[in-house]
């Protein structure tokens, strides 16, 4: 889709999952009620079972440890901490790619890691590089947790003399949701 040498070769697991890594119910109440509580924000254990089951940590050794790699990408949040907890059987290096705000994820009440610091902290560590979108994302996770990262922001990808009339007052997203709503 976007040009990439015939040299670079892309892996994608054919792994059925939604977006839940962890789709054990339980698991997401007690992240929920740790969200909001910090019952469990000592215990990096417990906390290690929120982000990702038993059967996919096994299903990602098996690939990892029958395939070698120069890089490994995780986009976003969760999927990078399960490649951190993975690192000594990925031969290859592993790279955070942060797509969304820190302060939706990170050191804010109620935010997605809410709670979440004894676990996720260690793992920023075993990145090769943590990339993010913004200057001030970069300021943000390199003083939350004493780490380097490297901004690589969004392109434009394309650019139009027409603007919206706003005439119609709803907006879609191409993600698995259309949503509608008056402004």
């Amino acid at each position: 889709m976007y040009g990439l040498s015939n040299k670079i070769h892309i892996s994608f697991l054919e792994v059925n999952y939604d977006f839940r890594l962890n789709n054990i119910a339980f698991f997401e109440k007690l992240r929920l009620i740790n969200r909001k509580t910090g019952i469990f924000k000592h215990c990096p254990r417990i906390v290690r079972h929120f982000f990702c089951s038993n059967k996919i940590i096994k299903q990602l050794k098996t690939f990892f440890s029958n395939n070698d790699f120069d890089f490994v990408i995780g986009v976003a949040g969760d999927r990078s901490f399960i490649l951190s907890l993975l690192k000594p059987i990925i031969n290859g290096k592993i790279i955070f790619w942060n797509h969304q705000s820190v302060d939706a994820h990170f050191k804010k009440e109620k935010t997605r890691y809410s709670n979440e610091n004894s676990f996720i902290e260690p793992l920023f560590k075993n990145f090769h590089e943590i990339i993010v979108l913004t200057n001030s994302d970069k300021e943000k996770l390199e003083n939350y947790y004493n780490i380097k990262c490297r901004v690589i922001p969004n392109c434009k990808s394309f650019e139009t003399n027409t603007k919206s009339t706003l005439n119609h007052n709803r907006f879609f997203s191409s993600r698995k949701t259309c949503f509608s709503k008056r402004i």
